[in-house]
């Protein structure tokens, strides 16, 4: 079919055959729709049974020259990382690229915190001698220009700076934290306190109760002191929890070391994030029983330091909002697998992390064929924890898996994801790290964008994935 859209088509595909040249409508041949949507198409997925349709994939549209050959697809990865790549003829491209569209971070959040969603306004909600703790997750885009736009309703509430405290969760790695009060007005910043809260201090903790399963919940004593907590994070599918929503800013960060260690586990594979899972309903309990009311969250967009939204109001609006975009702009369904999957990571709150690209490699690992290629494009600066360490003290990758399941280091999660990749596919990594380093870890490192292009034009059916460590990908059934 022709699409409308002049000099554009691209190739897709719809229930159980390919198309190429799609128009905006439904395809009536198949069980699909697709529609144009800010310059890409959105192919939905239609139950016909119970009525209810899945987004299948958003596809951007791809360009084609005088010749009828692709022109180049642009992929940003890193801080400012760009590649770019013209496909061969004969290529079967599907781009997934979340969602168009970003909003101003400041401006975003000041508009959430005035028209918040079932909530009133923050101004409204606190009184001048509220204690207020706005639990700040550690990678938040914009985060500086979040806490601003609190900070300013909070001062028309009258409280004074004195009283607000932002505390930040612990985490395993040795990172430098960025002090998220940069942006607030010079006469208060000094005056807002800033906490990171370190799990191996048993005395910064207090008990605040027993959950229904029996465990004793000890959190930081400013959460327990508190009259109005306020998490602030960003959305995103969860391999442990399904979906992370503003609980996961308060445990087990603002936990023990022993919460920690529990919390530790892979990602179940067979669940989807909707399916019930143990940790997420403990989550779910201490929000309760902490008495937490309000959250903010951003959500993602593909580009480096974005967002597509930032949410405000009570925790079940914000919760049940920011599942329905990220199941929207985010989880990519497909029928069958491909030879090959780029992934491009982009930076998110800092400089990438291993956690982001171990994501985006499961992202690619669920989608690419057995033996099939996976291209990694990131600007990872990053030493690897202990449990990338372990995986290159092994003799496969398959052992490293074995190793890391007895041993359960901190990055377990993040190196099982990594490992379980190098044992199903052929794994390519552009990075800033030591190509010694990245072969040990049983991939091959790529030294430049051309040598990426070189394993891609290989390539007959390609999956090109934008911000890939936000996209929760599966074959469907």
């Amino acid at each position: 079919m022709r699409n409308g859209l002049a000099g554009q088509c691209l190739r897709f595909q719809t229930g159980t055959q390919w198309s190429a040249d799609v128009a905006g409508w439904p395809c009536a041949a198949t069980a699909a729709g697709c529609t144009v949507v800010g310059g890409g198409i959105r192919c939905w997925w239609w139950n016909w049974r119970s009525g209810t349709s899945r987004l299948l994939w958003i596809l951007s549209v791809v360009n084609r020259d005088a010749q009828g050959g692709f022109m180049s697809v642009v992929l940003e990865y890193g801080a400012a990382g760009r590649w770019s790549w013209t496909p061969p003829a004969s290529a079967t491209l599907v781009h997934h690229s979340g969602p168009v569209s970003s909003v101003p971070i400041g401006p975003a959040a000041a508009r959430a915190l005035a028209e918040p969603l079932d909530f009133p306004p923050l101004a409204s909600a606190v009184i001048p001698d509220d204690r207020v703790v706005l639990v700040v997750e550690r990678r938040v885009p914009g985060i500086a220009d979040i806490v601003a736009a609190v900070w300013q309703a909070l001062e028309t509430a009258g409280v004074a700076p004195s009283k607000v405290c932002l505390l930040q969760p612990a985490s395993w790695m040795a990172l430098q934290a960025i002090d998220p009060r940069e942006k607030l007005p010079v006469a208060v910043r000094s005056d807002v306190r800033w906490l990171v809260h370190d799990a191996t201090q048993a005395e910064v903790c207090g008990y605040l109760a027993s959950s229904a399963g029996g465990e004793r919940i000890y959190l930081h004593r400013e959460v327990l002191d508190a009259d109005f907590v306020l998490p602030i994070s960003a959305a995103a599918f969860d391999p442990v929890l399904g979906y992370r929503g503003p609980g996961a800013a308060l445990y087990p960060g603002l936990s023990t070391s022993t919460a920690f260690s529990k919390a530790l586990g892979l990602g179940h594979r067979e669940l989807r994030p909707g399916d019930e899972r143990p940790l997420a309903q403990l989550v779910d309990e201490i929000m309760w029983l902490l008495g937490v009311q309000a959250a903010i969250q951003t959500v993602p967009h593909r580009e480096s330091e974005a967002v597509s939204a930032v949410l405000a109001g009570s925790v079940e609006a914000v919760t049940r909002q920011a599942r329905r975009q990220l199941d929207r702009d985010w989880r990519l369904s497909r029928k069958s697998r491909s030879d090959t999957v780029v992934a491009a990571v982009t930076s998110s709150g800092g400089p990438t992390r291993w956690e982001d690209v171990a994501a985006a490699v499961e992202a690619a690992r669920q989608l690419v064929s057995r033996g099939g290629r996976i291209v990694v494009l990131t600007d990872l600066a990053q030493a690897p924890g202990p449990g990338l360490e372990l995986v290159r003290t092994q003799p496969s990758a398959r052992q490293a898996l074995r190793e890391l399941r007895t041993q359960m280091p901190p990055d377990w999660l993040a190196a099982s994801q990594w490992a379980s990749a190098a044992d199903w596919a052929r794994v390519y990594l552009l990075s800033a790290l030591d190509a010694g380093l990245v072969e040990d870890l049983f991939v091959t490192p790529l030294a430049n964008e051309g040598e990426a292009q070189r394993v891609i034009d290989l390539a007959e059916e390609c999956v090109l994935l934008s911000g890939a460590q936000h996209t929760f990908a599966e074959i469907a059934d």
